[in-house]
């Protein structure tokens, strides 16, 4: 993992023949960017470094919507960094090999226009990118093209030694014939690579997919006819097929001449006796049957659409078996807690009732008390007044008065538990009442208070 000041790297997301490429932050501006960092073992190489330098230079006077942008250049002794435009998105052959597969020719050519635009701008801009693949073209989230990787690539009007005649530079599959044989390479020559990147996005793999040898894929290059794009994918129409050929042709002279020629037959391409002789002269291409490719596509999708229908239509009755069991439960459950809660309210019910009587119980139990020593009682008031007694047996139960005791005005008197203990009964408790007559239980008078419970007083004062 590389350090370099004021970016913050995140991760390494790629590497090429001369360096890797990290995914940063600027740690001010919180901006992700792409580092491409010279591997360590070629920093040190004057040739290799100046070469990195050169690239720099080349990418910093490239300003497209299609091309990625170079933010900035670092030389270090450790090290050379490219700072460029992050593109959040994937290469045009994973792009193709995960999701498209062969893309269909109406978004193809809005595609490629955008690749075309590109490489001719820089070709207007004396540059020659010398390494045009699908891996070096980016395309993102929202169908943006994003050329990049102009590390091989040239000024047409310099010739300095490091890219001198005689050295290849370029992807095998890739190369046009004057590269492999490492002539003189020009703006032709990116126009052969996108010839053979056109037919990898029609077809949705590279001419030469099956031969993993590089010298024999150069050999093919050099001397063999390319091939035939509907031969390995029967969708790819008559106009696209010519286009391709024309494109790929080994002489210089029979491809188009810039980006502009090639955009325009896309819209003004047509097929006759001279466009014919691009072919090769043992091909006799079928009837232009890409109508059944689209059938076969259509049929595919109506049996995607059968199968995910299917499946979506299981998941929704397994959810609604789940729901409906589900409900079916909590429905008895709700049973259950209602019987519970039946249960216990009547449980409850006979707890308050029993909860009731004793505490009527013990009202009754404590509305007296338990006078065992001499009463003495003075009646101050001008009015006879009774002392009345009730008694508590073992059982608990308050009986029946025992009898009623006058106090006649300005009279006192005493009397003990044993004056009223009734004959033959063991007496728990008894309890005393002061009542103007035996009819009533209190006294309400407006000069003697009420009294009920005389309690703790052995001498008891009624004024």
């Amino acid at each position: 993992m590389i350090n370099l000041s004021g970016y913050k790297i995140i991760k390494k997301i790629g590497s090429g023949g001369m360096g890797d490429v990290y995914l940063a932050e600027h740690e001010k501006l919180e901006k992700k960017v792409a580092i491409k960092s010279l591997h360590k073992n070629l920093a040190t190489d004057t040739s290799f470094r100046e070469r990195f330098s050169q690239e720099a230079k080349t990418h910093s006077k490239l300003d497209h919507p299609n091309i990625v942008k170079l933010l900035d250049y670092k030389e270090r002794k450790d090290g050379l960094f490219l700072i460029m435009e992050y593109v959040d998105g994937k290469q045009l052959d994973e792009h193709i090999k995960k999701e498209t597969g062969p893309i269909p020719e109406k978004e193809l050519t809005t595609l490629f226009a955008q690749i075309l635009d590109a490489i001719g701008y820089s070709h207007k801009k004396g540059l020659v990118h010398r390494d045009i693949k699908p891996s070096n073209i980016m395309i993102d989230k929202e169908g943006r093209i994003k050329v990049l990787d102009f590390g091989i690539a040239k000024m047409q009007e310099e010739e300095k030694g490091l890219t001198k005649t005689g050295v290849q530079l370029g992807t095998a599959t890739y190369m046009s014939p004057e590269q492999v044989n490492a002539k003189k390479v020009d703006k032709l020559t990116d126009i052969y690579s996108l010839g053979v990147t056109l037919f990898y996005m029609a077809v949705g793999k590279s001419p030469y997919d099956d031969d993993t040898n590089t010298f024999s894929i150069q050999t093919k290059i050099v001397s063999e006819p390319f091939p035939i794009a509907s031969e390995v994918y029967p969708g790819v129409s008559k106009k696209l097929e010519t286009i391709i050929l024309k494109a790929t042709q080994k002489n210089k002279k029979d491809r188009y001449q810039n980006c502009e020629d090639f955009i325009n037959d896309f819209d003004t391409a047509t097929i006759t006796s001279e466009s014919n002789s691009i072919f090769p002269k043992h091909y006799t291409r079928k009837a232009d049957n890409s109508e059944e490719p689209k059938l076969k596509s259509k049929t595919k999708l109506n049996n995607w659409l059968t199968t995910f229908l299917f499946i979506a239509l299981a998941l929704v009755s397994v959810i609604l078996f789940s729901t409906y069991q589900e409900v079916q439960s909590l429905k008895k459950e709700k049973e259950q807690l209602k019987t519970t809660r039946n249960t216990l309210e009547v449980k409850l019910n006979k707890q308050i009732a029993a909860l009731r009587e004793t505490n009527s119980d013990l009202k009754n139990q404590y509305r007296g008390c338990n006078k065992r020593e001499r009463l003495h009682y003075y009646n101050h008031t001008s009015q006879t007044l009774q002392l009345h007694v009730d008694y508590q047996k073992e059982n608990g139960f308050w009986h029946t008065t025992v009898g009623y005791w006058e106090m006649k005005p300005g009279s006192n008197s005493m009397m003990r538990d044993a004056d009223v203990s009734p004959s033959g009964f063991k007496v728990n408790m008894y309890r005393y009442y002061i009542t103007k007559d035996s009819g009533s239980k209190y006294l309400y008078s407006s000069t003697v208070p009420k009294y009920s419970n005389i309690c703790e007083s052995s001498i008891i004062h009624i004024y």
